[in-house]
C-alpha cells in the first residue's frame, strides 16, 4: 500500500509504503523489483515499513535484529536503513489515527441499544395510560425509528459478511481469477451422503468418558451398545446431510466452569467448556475425518497449524 502524508503543521511531505514479502524463494525476486519500480525519484522522503519476510545473513535467525523488524528509508535514489526509533514513531502515529477515527466512528455510528431501551419504555409507559399523549407517542416513535435507523447502520459496518455480500463491490471479476484447489472428486466425497461405516467409526473415535451432554449419555453407552442405538444415530446424520433440520435441539449445549486453581473466588479463575450432545460430536467428528486428509493441500506450506508432521 502506497501513501503520501502531508504534515499540516509545517506541510512536510512523507511518502510511507506498506509491505508484506512473499515466503517462497521464488516470488522474492519479483517483489524486489516491484519496489524498485515504485521508486519514482521523487524529491520526499520515502519510507518503506512492513514483513519483508528477508534475512540479510544467517546469523539473524538467532534474533538479531533484521531486515524484519526495521525501516528502510528512501531519500531521492539513496537508501540508508534506519533503526527501530523510527519505525516506533510510525506505530504511535498509526495508533494516535487509530484512536481518531474510533472516537468518529463512535460519534458517528454510536450503538444506541442502551438509549432505544430507554425510548421502548417511555413508549410503553406513555401508550399505557388511560388518555394517550398522541403528540408525545409519535415524538417517541419518530425517535425509535431513527435510533434503530443508526443501529442498523451500526452493525451493518461492522459485519464483514454483509459487507462482502451487500456492499457496492463488484466481486465477480476478481473471484473468476481466484482458482480453486478442491478438484471435482475431493469434493465429490466431501459431500457424499454419510455411510453407516463412517457413522460407527466417528462414533467409535470419540472419547469414551467424557462428560455427558445435555443427552445425559456418556459416549460409552453409544459404542457399548451401539447395535441398539445405531438406528437412531444413523437416522439423525442422514437427516441432517439430506434436509435443513432445526438445529436448536442439535446445538442444544451445557456450558460447565473448571476451576484454574485450587478454591477459586473468582469468575476469571474458572475456565468455561462445552458440552455437546452426542449426535452433534458424531456429525462433526464425521465432516473432520472427511477434511483432514485434505488440509495438507489445502495449508501453504510456511503454515504448520493442524497438520501433523510439519
Amino acid at each position: 500500500m502506497d501513501t503520501i502524508i502531508t504534515v499540516r503543521s509545517d506541510g512536510t511531505v512523507v511518502r510511507p509504503s506498506w509491505f508484506y514479502g512473499p515466503p517462497y524463494c521464488t516470488d522474492k525476486a519479483d517483489f524486489w523489483e516491484s519496489v524498485k519500480h515504485l521508486n519514482n525519484n521523487d524529491s520526499c522522503p520515502w519510507i518503506c515499513v512492513g514483513d519483508f519476510n528477508e534475512i540479510l545473513n544467517c546469523s539473524e535467525k538467532e534474533g538479531v535484529v533484521s531486515l524484519i523488524g526495521i525501516v528502510l528509508l528512501f531519500y531521492a535514489v539513496s537508501w540508508i536503513v534506519m533503526p527501530r526509533l523510527i519505525l516506533a514513531f510510525v506505530v504511535k502515529s498509526l495508533s494516535a489515527c487509530r484512536d481518531a477515527l474510533v472516537s468518529w466512528s463512535k460519534e458517528k455510528f454510536p450503538n444506541c441499544k442502551k438509549t432505544i431501551d430507554v425510548i421502548t419504555f417511555e413508549l410503553a409507559s406513555v401508550q399505557a395510560c388511560n388518555i394517550i399523549d398522541r403528540i408525545k407517542e409519535t415524538e417517541l416513535c419518530f425517535e425509535l425509528s431513527r435510533l434503530w435507523d443508526l443501529e442498523e447502520i451500526f452493525w451493518k459496518q461492522r459485519s464483514r459478511l454483509n459487507w462482502l455480500r451487500e456492499g457496492s463491490w463488484e466481486w465477480g471479476p476478481t473471484l473468476e481469477n481466484i482458482h480453486g484447489v478442491i478438484t471435482p472428486k475431493q469434493n465429490l466425497a466431501l459431500i457424499s451422503p454419510f455411510t453407516s461405516e463412517e457413522i460407527k467409526e466417528a462414533a467409535q473415535q470419540l472419547g469414551s468418558l467424557k462428560a455427558p451432554g445435555p443427552d445425559g449419555f456418556p459416549v460409552l453407552f453409544y459404542q457399548s451398545f451401539w447395535n441398539i442405538v445405531a438406528p437412531t444415530v444413523n437416522h439423525a446424520a442422514h437427516h441432517f446431510y439430506s434436509s435443513n433440520p432445526s438445529m436448536v435441539n442439535l446445538n442444544r449445549t451445557n456450558i460447565t466452569l473448571i476451576p484454574k486453581v485450587p478454591n477459586p473466588d473468582f469468575v476469571s479463575q474458572f475456565r468455561p467448556i462445552s458440552l455437546c450432545n452426542n449426535s452433534y460430536q458424531i456429525i462433526s467428528k464425521i465432516l473432520a475425518n472427511r477434511l483432514k486428509p485434505l488440509l495438507p493441500s489445502l495449508i501453504s506450506e510456511p503454515q504448520n497449524a493442524f497438520v501433523p508432521g510439519r
